[in-house]
């Protein structure tokens, strides 16, 4: 029935976007994981640096507590300790700035990391509905498949099959033919490379490029 085919590739197809859509979502998550992870070392880095410049301004007042008592201990070098007193003070403001500019850094890298995992979720959650979405029009497919008896169940006979189910090229000396063990139909070598286990078979067999994809999809959609 040409109208049930062309029902079975468009689902094929829609299957295919499908697939390719849920790939980059989760090629994104790894992108975004990797960005929440770098922020984290950065967050870390900021914190090291901070606890960093609290300590050297701790340092720093404490010397300027001794020079302002050095100072009343010896006037005749009151205008020496005046200038050092005087760039301590702009010691602690620079450093004041610093930790403000740094303070308000952790700040809006705190609230990218909260929008990254946000937007981990939202694309966790597409995912699942994808899934879901694909499982069904899988389904479908199978549904269809059956109905229209695209799923052989008998053995296709070597001498009935002149050429590649798939491809359509003739068989020769060089080109052999190859049983699909799922569908039962006959097809080249490049048709019919790959080698899955069954439900039928306790090893690996050969299947064609259609079984392999509608075995590899229903493994997809029944992974945890």
């Amino acid at each position: 029935n040409e109208e049930i085919e062309y029902q079975i590739q468009s689902l094929g197809k829609e299957n295919q976007m499908l697939r390719e859509t849920i790939s980059q979502l989760e090629s994104n998550i790894k992108e975004i994981n990797s960005e929440k992870h770098a922020l984290t070392d950065t967050n870390d880095s900021l914190s090291r640096d901070l606890a960093r410049i609290d300590a050297e301004k701790t340092s720093i007042e404490t010397d300027l507590r001794v020079e302002k008592d050095f100072r009343q201990r010896l006037q005749q070098t009151l205008t020496s300790e005046k200038e050092k007193v005087s760039s301590l003070q702009f010691d602690i403001h620079e450093l004041n700035l610093i930790k403000q500019e740094y303070d308000s850094y952790k700040k809006e890298m705190s609230r990218q990391q909260n929008d990254l995992q946000k937007k981990f979720q939202e694309q966790e959650e597409t995912i699942r509905e994808l899934a879901l979405k694909l499982e069904v029009s899988i389904k479908r497919e199978d549904e269809f498949r059956e109905k229209d008896g695209l799923r052989l169940s008998t053995w296709m006979k070597d001498e009935d099959v002149k050429e590649c189910c798939q491809c359509k090229k003739e068989f020769s000396s060089l080109r052999r033919k190859h049983h699909c063990r799922s569908c039962g139909q006959i097809f080249c070598e490049s048709c019919a490379g790959t080698k899955l286990p069954l439900p039928s078979s306790n090893k690996p067999v050969r299947v064609c490029d259609m079984c392999r994809n509608h075995l590899l999809a229903q493994c997809a959609v029944n992974s945890p």
